[in-house]
């Protein structure tokens, strides 16, 4: 529990709480803290900039 698994398997809503870095988009390099997860789509808390993208 706890939202701190990096496992990359089971349920979808264990990302949430984790740390990941983003790879492709605008916003690529940048870091940030899973927040909410919907299917295939997430919703990241970037660290450097405060704001929250989907």
């Amino acid at each position: 529990g706890g939202g701190r698994n990096r496992g990359g398997r089971g349920r979808p809503d264990s990302l949430i709480g984790t740390t990941v870095k983003i790879h492709k988009g605008p916003y690529k390099g940048y870091r940030g803290r899973v927040k909410d997860v919907h299917g295939t789509s997430v919703r990241v808390e970037l660290d450097s900039i405060m704001k929250v993208v989907s």
